[in-house]
C-alpha cells in the first residue's frame, strides 16, 4: 500500500468537517458510552449503539456514515500521536 493512498484516505474520512464540528463530535461519542465503552450493558446492543450514532448524525447535520468515518480517523489519529510522544519521551529519558 502507498503512503500517499492511505494518508488520501484518512483525509477523505473527515474531509467536511470543521474544526468545531470535530469537537462536538468527540463530546458527542463521548457522551454516548455505549458507542465505545465495552463494559457498558448497552455496548452489545446493536440498536442501542444504532441509534446513539443516529443521534450524533442528527445533531451534527451529517450521515451517520460521515460520523463514524471522522470517529475512526480522529480515534487512529490521537492513537498515532500518543505512540509518537511516548517514542519521544523514551528517547528522551534514554539519553
Amino acid at each position: 500500500m502507498e503512503i500517499g493512498a492511505s494518508s488520501s484516505k484518512r483525509q477523505k474520512r473527515i474531509l467536511h468537517f470543521t474544526a468545531e464540528e470535530k469537537r462536538k463530535l468527540i463530546s458527542a461519542v463521548k457522551e454516548n458510552a455505549r458507542i465505545w465503552n465495552i463494559s457498558d450493558p448497552m455496548h452489545s446492543n446493536k440498536n442501542a449503539v444504532d441509534q446513539a450514532w443516529n443521534r450524533i448524525g442528527v445533531m451534527l447535520e451529517k450521515t451517520v456514515e460521515e460520523c463514524k468515518a471522522a470517529w475512526v480517523s480522529l480515534r487512529e489519529s490521537y492513537r498515532y500521536r500518543a505512540k509518537v510522544a511516548q517514542k519521544k519521551q523514551k528517547w528522551k529519558c534514554g539519553r
